[in-house]
């Protein structure tokens, strides 16, 4: 609690700080979160629709309610046992690279260089990852050491994350006082 009172202040200040400096929205903070609830604003208060949406609405409701249901249909026939945790599930092969509509959903609401940045990094992860493991072959437990290696890398991501706020911040100063 007394940290989400204290995050009303920082927000606030920031706020200041960084239309101080920039102009928001503006060619650097377009904010595009904000044009989509302004676009569902209007839609749900009467504005209508712009043209030609019907058929492609349309056609991906059509599309990820078949997803689903391949999904579940695929599920049943080549499936195989996964332990998660403590639990042993069945997961078909082709229905863990099935798309899922909710991460497509979520593209609506996430600018491309937002998302592209961590799909790159998830990525070299993977591949560092692999690399270590091809290269360290007298380990005993694999798995073991692929999970050292992932918290390695959620530490060193999470470092670049602070590292690049607290630059950023201190550049928003210097700008905002300058």
């Amino acid at each position: 609690m007394i940290g989400s009172v204290f995050s009303i202040f920082v927000t606030a200040g920031a706020y200041l700080l960084y239309s101080r400096v920039y102009e928001i929205p503006g060619e650097q903070f377009p904010v595009p979160t904000a044009q989509v609830w302004l676009d569902m604003a209007r839609l749900v208060n009467g504005h209508p629709l712009p043209e030609h949406v019907t058929p492609v609405a349309i056609a991906f409701a059509v599309l990820f309610v078949a997803l689903p249901i391949g999904a579940a249909l695929v599920g049943r026939s080549t499936s195989v046992h996964m332990k998660i945790g403590p639990w042993m599930v069945q997961k078909s092969t082709v229905q863990r690279w099935w798309p899922s509509g909710i991460a497509f959903a979520m593209g609506i609401y996430n600018a491309p260089n937002f998302t592209l940045m961590r799909a790159v990094g998830a990525f070299v992860a993977s591949m560092v990852t692999e690399v270590i493991v091809m290269r360290t072959q007298h380990v005993t437990d694999e798995r073991q050491l692929r999970r050292k290696i992932s918290i390695l890398a959620i530490i060193i991501a999470s470092g670049f994350v602070l590292g690049e706020g607290t630059l950023s911040f201190f550049i928003l100063l210097s700008q905002a006082f300058s």
